[in-house]
C-alpha cells in the first residue's frame, strides 16, 4: 500500500481550516430539544438521593430523565461475546466516573 507512511491530504482539511465545515452542534431544526447532563462534582460517591423537582419546574424543561426511565441501564459492547455489560448509562446507586 502506498498510503502507509505517506502524507495524504485530508478530503475535509480545507473546509475545516476555513470554517466552512458544518458540525453536528451547528445544526438547528424547528422544535429542537437540548439536553443537559448533571455531572457529579466528585469522582466516586454513593448516591443517597436525587431531587429533580426544581429542574422539572424550570420553564421550558420538557423532561427530566434518570436511571428509572432507562429500560436497559447497562451497556457493554462485548455482550455478544458473553462478557457481561458493566457500563451504566446513568448513575443509579453510586457515581464512579
Amino acid at each position: 500500500m502506498k498510503a502507509v507512511g505517506a502524507r495524504l491530504p485530508r478530503y475535509d482539511g480545507v473546509a475545516h481550516v476555513t470554517g466552512r465545515t458544518q458540525y453536528v452542534d451547528d445544526v438547528r431544526v424547528p422544535s429542537m430539544l437540548w439536553a443537559k447532563a448533571l455531572r457529579s462534582p466528585v469522582h466516586h460517591a454513593g448516591i443517597v438521593r436525587l431531587d429533580t423537582t426544581k429542574a422539572a419546574a424550570v420553564k421550558g424543561v420538557q423532561a427530566v430523565v434518570s436511571w428509572v426511565d432507562v429500560h436497559r441501564l447497562v451497556y457493554g459492547h462485548l455482550e455478544a461475546l458473553g462478557i457481561p455489560a458493566d457500563e451504566p448509562l446513568l448513575a443509579k446507586d453510586e457515581v464512579r466516573y
